[in-house]
């Protein structure tokens, strides 16, 4: 029977009209019943939504199939990266292989690469593995040795796989990021590695500036780990100041010995007292106010050895106003004291004794910084605007590094630095 237009069906089935058999036929034929299988043909696009699908095979979608969205280069999985004084290491993934995808293509590597480079002689390289379509898969790119490292450039449609900054201390391995990385910024530990004991080390403070470390060793070796001080890669004294603090943790099986008096080359700051921390503790270290040492400020557990004593209250109630001092000095306990703060409701000029402090401005008014001859090197504050809006001031020959600080309006909360000994102050974070 005929598919009959539906305004036709209508005219047919009008008030006061009298249907004949074939009418009512074709009225039924022209729709699916429940019980007839509605063909492809008969839902529209269908057939070419379908051809457009992509097919399994073997379980997986090919590459050929993928949209051109897809069809982009990442990597997927890669083992451990390790390197030593002249060769790095790419082990295999715990999965049994290691995987990259290149414009589309997935390419895989069941075996470990090794590589080797050239050795360091007194300043810094970078190396960084990546990736090509073709025989092995992963390369080598070893940059220029120089005081400041630059990155090697890659070749047209290489995949970039993992950055090593190679130093006279050892090689610092970037870590993973989140896609299977972890970007290097997001993580403040940087890791050092010692490939043998009674070798006296200098802990290396590069461009990435980082200030935490985690010890590592390269093989499984027994005897203590020296380290004798701190070597600085950045020469900007903008990068230094008395108190700045460094932490050290020892993720090793062995005593890591912090030996003081180092005098020998390339020593930037030496260590103060002599420490041993033993496997899995940490020891955090400040710039002595003369700039010319390494001092401990704190140690995890009991089962750290130091020479001399940490500076700690006389009494364990913490109430002592004294407290004893690393040569067994005694110092008055305010002057550890960093988190008093003062309150400001009128136009005041900053005082040198506020150095350290937090300053509350509960109205508007104005601040002002004085001559840089009443202030210590170093000075600071932070400052809180509460209520109201502060305004800055400063007082010849004083003078702002950049743009004068705007007004800053209430809820703001940000930090006045003096550069060094020099005459200049900057404002951060308003």
């Amino acid at each position: 029977m005929p598919v009959v237009d539906k305004n036709q069906l209508k005219i047919w089935f009008k008030n006061l009209s009298k249907p004949v058999q074939e009418q009512f036929w074709n009225w039924m034929d022209s729709f699916y019943h429940k019980n007839e299988p509605i063909p492809k043909s008969g839902v529209e696009n269908l057939t070419n939504d379908l051809a457009k699908k992509a097919d399994l095979v073997g379980g997986v979608v090919p590459a050929s199939q993928l949209p051109f969205t897809i069809n982009t280069s990442e990597v997927i999985a890669v083992g451990e990266i390790s390197a030593t004084e002249n060769t790095v290491t790419l082990s295999v993934h715990s999965s049994g292989e290691n995987a990259v995808r290149i414009n589309g293509t997935i390419l895989k590597r069941q075996f470990p690469s090794s590589f080797t480079f050239t050795p360091v002689i007194d300043g810094s390289k970078f190396l960084i593995i990546y990736a090509v379509n073709d025989s092995g898969i992963f390369r080598l790119a070893e940059g220029v040795e120089d005081l400041e490292a630059v990155e090697p450039e890659l070749p047209v449609g290489a995949l970039f796989v993992r950055r090593i900054l190679v130093n006279t201390a050892g090689a610092d391995v970037e870590l993973p990021s989140l896609n299977g990385f972890r970007e290097k910024v997001e993580d403040d530990w940087k890791a050092y590695t010692f490939y043998a004991s009674g070798e006296e080390k200098l802990l290396p403070f590069t461009t990435d500036k980082k200030t935490s470390y985690i010890i590592k060793k390269a093989t499984n070796f027994d005897g203590d780990l020296l380290l004798v001080g701190m070597k600085s890669k950045i020469t900007d004294s903008d990068n230094w100041w008395p108190g700045k603090e460094f932490t050290i943790f020892n993720q090793t099986t062995n005593n890591l010995v912090l030996i003081a008096g180092y005098t020998g080359p390339g020593v930037t700051f030496n260590i103060a007292s002599n420490v041993t921390i033993t496997s899995g503790k940490f020891v955090k270290l400040k710039v002595s106010a003369d700039l010319s040492s390494l001092e401990v400020l704190q140690l995890s557990g009991d089962s750290v050895n130091i020479d001399g004593k940490l500076d700690k209250p006389l009494s364990p109630d913490n109430i002592s106003t004294r407290v004893i001092n690393a040569d067994n000095s005694t110092s008055d306990k305010g002057e550890f004291q960093q988190s008093e703060q003062i309150e400001i409701g009128t136009s005041q000029t900053a005082q040198a004794s506020w150095r350290g402090k937090e300053v509350w401005v509960t109205a508007s008014c104005t601040l002002t910084i004085p001559d840089p001859a009443t202030l210590p090197p170093f000075w600071s504050i932070d400052v809180y605007v509460y209520a109201g809006t502060l305004t800055h001031a400063i007082t010849s020959p004083g003078s702002w590094i950049g743009t004068a600080p705007a007004n800053a309006p209430a809820e703001s909360f940000y930090r006045i630095v003096r550069r060094g000994n020099t005459n200049t102050f900057k404002v951060l974070g308003l």
